[in-house]
C-alpha cells in the first residue's frame, strides 16, 4: 500500500506541475483515502485548486480550493504542525 500511496503522489505532482489541474486533485484525493495522516494529500489538493482558481478565475476552484484548506487547518496539519496550518491560512486569506 506504501508503494502504491507514494506513486500516487508522485503522479499527482507530475499532472500539477503539467497544470492538469483536475486530474493532479483527483490523484490527491485519492492518495487523501490511503493514509491515515490524510493532511499533506488535502492540503496539496487544496493548495491545486488554489493555483487552478489563479488560472481559471472560476468560483467552484476557489471553493474547492477553500474548503481542502480549511480540512487541513481544522486537521491541526497533521504531523507537521502549526507551521503548516499558518501556510494553509495564508492561502485561504490571500483567495479574493
Amino acid at each position: 500500500m506504501r508503494t502504491a500511496l507514494s506513486a500516487t503522489i508522485s503522479t499527482a505532482w507530475a499532472l500539477k506541475s503539467l497544470k492538469r489541474y483536475e486530474q493532479a486533485a483527483s490523484e490527491f484525493k485519492k492518495a487523501s483515502t490511503w493514509t491515515m495522516d490524510s493532511s499533506m494529500p488535502c492540503t496539496n489538493c487544496g493548495m491545486t485548486y488554489a493555483e487552478w482558481y489563479e488560472e481559471s478565475h472560476a468560483s467552484e476552484q476557489k471553493q474547492q480550493a477553500r474548503d481542502y484548506l480549511q480540512k487541513f487547518v481544522a486537521t491541526g496539519g497533521g504531523k507537521d504542525g502549526s507551521r503548516l496550518v499558518s501556510c494553509g491560512l495564508r492561502a485561504i486569506s490571500s483567495m479574493p
